[in-house]
């Protein structure tokens, strides 16, 4: 077994997808600011690798599967776009993960299958309650040694980003989906059932539902339906 110590971090970027949209399986600004947090992180030689799991996410403005796979393969298409001399081995994509516990799950099978020995995990500030208790969950006393980060707190060290996290910041879907959190957060924080109980309610009829409350909270415009 390689020692941690020794060995460069594997991270898992969480995904974010707009919701609802008007162009299918639109990645948001999140899950841009993942992909630039990941590509600085690779450059710098600060991890050995990216996990990418987020699946196909259903929604009401997006009925249809993903032709490209899920929301994870497009951020590593995007990655790739962005860093094409990386090496096969630096993105590792397994998209079938439709929730956020459903990632860190995934995410454990893979070290588990791949024996990694370091890991993080990058989300954004708004999400990081949730995903560090997942990490706990999912990971049990291993959980203390793997680190939890924000994508904003990556970047802020370079100030050519500051204009995208400001924009995030301030946009009406960041401040929806951190009211959004609020809810979930005050489910998951039930002591022994609160994740069994976000398990239960992670269907996709469910999750159409979500999308119906992120547009009221985010002041968007009701889609309109589709013809035929």
């Amino acid at each position: 077994m390689i020692n941690p110590e020794q060995e460069l971090p594997v991270a898992l970027f969480t995904s974010y997808i707009e919701l609802p949209s008007r162009v299918p399986y639109k990645p948001d600004e999140s899950s841009r600011l993942q992909v630039l947090a990941a590509a600085e992180l690779l450059g710098r030689k600060r991890v050995q690798a990216v996990v990418f799991a987020g699946g196909d996410i259903p929604s009401e403005s997006n009925p249809e599967p993903d032709v490209y796979g899920g929301l994870g393969s497009r951020m590593a298409a995007q990655l790739r776009r962005d860093m094409p001399n990386l090496p096969e081995s630096a993105i590792v994509l397994r998209p079938v993960a439709r929730s956020t516990r459903g990632e860190i799950a995934e995410f454990k099978k893979l070290a588990q299958e791949r024996e990694w020995a370091n890991l993080m995990v990058v989300s954004k500030k708004s999400h990081l309650e949730r995903v560090q208790r997942a990490v706990n969950r999912f990971f049990g006393r291993r959980s203390r040694a793997i680190p939890v980060k924000s994508n904003e707190d990556i970047l802020s060290k370079y100030p050519r980003y500051a204009s995208i996290i400001d924009k995030l910041k301030t946009s009406r879907g960041e401040q929806a989906f951190a009211k959004r959190e609020r809810l979930i957060n005050a489910i998951d924080r039930i002591p022994l059932i609160g994740g069994a109980l976000l398990d239960l309610i992670n269907t996709d009829d469910v999750k159409i539902l979500a999308t119906r409350v992120h547009r009221i909270l985010s002041g968007k415009p009701k889609e309109p339906k589709r013809k035929g």
